[in-house]
Order: C-alpha cells, then sequence, then structure tokens
C-alpha cells in the first residue's frame, strides 16, 4: 500500500473534493484521481462516492479514514525518529562501567565527548566487572568498559588502557615488604566479581600465594570507601593505581611494594554485543574513546 495514495485519500475525505485536495497536495487533478483509482484497485472496493456534487465517503472509506491517519501519522514518527537517530548530536547511549572506568576514566571521555556533540544524552551506570558484560550481553547497555576481558563470543571487545595494581596502607607504612609477609597483615578486598581482584588474585597464585591465605578483614565494593578505610588503619588493601594519585600526592596513602610479585598489570576494555547496529551517537563515541586512549598512552 502506497502512503502517497493514503495521503491523497485522507485529503481528499477531509476537503470533500478531488480539486481541492489536488490544490492542497499540489498534484494535478488527473494525477490525484488515478492515485484514488489505484488504492481503490488495490483494496477492490470503493471508498469514495463520485455521484454527488461533494465526494462522500463510502462505508469502506469511513472504515479507513481513520487507520490511514494512524498510519501516516506512525510514519511521520518513525521518519522523525530515524532523522534524529542519524545525528550525532542527538540521540541517547546508555553504557555502564566497572569501578575504576566508571569513576576515573569515563567522566574524562565524557566531558570530552560532551564537547564534541552536547545534544547527546548519556546514561551511566557503576557497578563490578561482572554485572557490567551481563548486562552488556543482555542488551540492556550500549557500551561497556571492564577491568577484564570478557570470554563470551557474543561481546566484541577493545583494549584501550593499560593499568596497574597497587597494594596501600596508611601513612607511615613500610614502603617494601616480602611476598611471605602480606599474610600478616589484615587486608581490605574487593567483592566477588571485581576485575581488580580477579586480576590480583591471579597474580598472588603465580607467585605462590593463594588467595585463601590471605587475612581477608572487610570486602568493600567502592574503591573510595576502600582508600579511606586504608587511611584510618583498618588494613592493607590493592587498588588501581589511578585511583590513588591524589592520596599518594598529599600523604595520606602509601604505595608497598611487593618483594616476590611481579607488577601487576591488567588492561581496561570497552565491550559491545557483537551484531548489534551503530548508532551514529554510538559510533562517535567509540570514536572519541580512542581519540582520547591515544592522548593517554
Amino acid at each position: 500500500m502506497d502512503f502517497d495514495d493514503l495521503e491523497c485519500f485522507v485529503k481528499i475525505a477531509e476537503l470533500k473534493s478531488f480539486t481541492r485536495a489536488a490544490e492542497s497536495l499540489f498534484l494535478t487533478q488527473p494525477s490525484i484521481s488515478k492515485k484514488m483509482a489505484d488504492l481503490e484497485k488495490e483494496l477492490g472496493i470503493p471508498l469514495v462516492d463520485r455521484t454527488k456534487r461533494r465526494v462522500e465517503l463510502t462505508r469502506a472509506g469511513e472504515s479507513l479514514l481513520s487507520r490511514a491517519k494512524e498510519l501516516l501519522s506512525m510514519r511521520r514518527q518513525i521518519l522523525n525518529e530515524m532523522k534524529a537517530l542519524s545525528n550525532p548530536k542527538a540521540g541517547g547511549i546508555r553504557m555502564g562501567g566497572s569501578n575504576i572506568p566508571g569513576r576515573y576514566i569515563l567522566p574524562q571521555i565524557l566531558t570530552l565527548y560532551k564537547k564534541r556533540y552536547e545534544g547527546v544524552g548519556v546514561a551511566l551506570c557503576v557497578s563490578d566487572s561482572t554485572d557490567i558484560v551481563r548486562r552488556v550481553e543482555a542488551s540492556e547497555l550500549d557500551l561497556g568498559f571492564v577491568g577484564i576481558r570478557p570470554r563470551s563470543k557474543d561481546l566484541e571487545s577493545h583494549r584501550i588502557l593499560k593499568d596497574r595494581i597497587v597494594l596501600i596502607g596508611p601513612k607511615g607504612s613500610p614502603g617494601e615488604i616480602e611476598l611471605r609477609e602480606l599474610k600478616k597483615f589484615p587486608l581490605l578486598s574487593r567483592e566477588v566479581g571485581s576485575g581488580t581482584r580477579r586480576t590480583f588474585e591471579q597474580y598472588l597464585t603465580r607467585s605462590g600465594l593463594l588467595p585463601q591465605e590471605l587475612r581477608i578483614v572487610a570486602e568493600l565494593s567502592d574503591t573510595e570507601a576502600i582508600k579511606k578505610a586504608v587511611r584510618h588503619g583498618l588494613g592493607l588493601s590493592y587498588v588501581s593505581a589511578m585511583a590513588i594519585e591524589d592520596a599518594v600526592e598529599n600523604g595520606s596513602i602509601t604505595v608497598i611494594r611487593v618483594w616476590g610479585l611481579e607488577e601487576v598489570e591488567r588492561y581496561f576494555y570497552m565491550i559491545r554485543k557483537k551484531g548489534r547496529s551503530l548508532s551514529p551517537q554510538l559510533r562517535a563515541f567509540m570514536e572519541t574513546v580512542k581519540d582520547w586512549a591515544k592522548n593517554e598512552t
């Protein structure tokens, strides 16, 4: 069914005249008459009564009129929405970041992105890496930023930045300890599902110290809470070096070197679900991420 034919039919019904409908739509009368005839032929039933001075709708025409208006309205709405989505400066993006990317990396990238594309709405949630991966897989998020590389075949991942995980203690802590001494200290751990925790425990295991040998006194899901607890002497902890730059600079936290433990490094990844179409807004954001990462390396 041709939308132009439907539009002609609606205009004829509203103006009750082929001549005035043709003038309104900037068509010739033979042209609008043909469109009307084509529509009636397709539907197999007369829609207007042409025997009277004024054009009147048949019962079929009356039945079609409201539906035709709905279809034309829906078409206009769809066209407007698609036009908006094709504009990289409009629309919206749903994204999520694990603790470190969500709190320390994405705010920087969003600032750069907003300077380029002011009109784009962005919704950001912060959770642990496992939850962000799950939500991207479920198409609840357009993009995710995590500290682990997902194993799911349904996701594609892009490495964006290298990170170091360091052991920290309160002011006055020793600057270095032996790996075996780590078992003696109370330790604050990240929650299960944290990419930081998973990476740190993998490095410990490779160095010959099992995670269950550690003296865990508390699990915290927020890096800022861990930093505050460490400053107050609750225990040592392991965090991203990005998260403690200010605390190290002002001397409230000490970075502790662990002899026997190789430098703990990992990458942050930008992830998205395979096969999903890239909106102009999403494509522009991913390009902004790459531009930002180039300047950071």
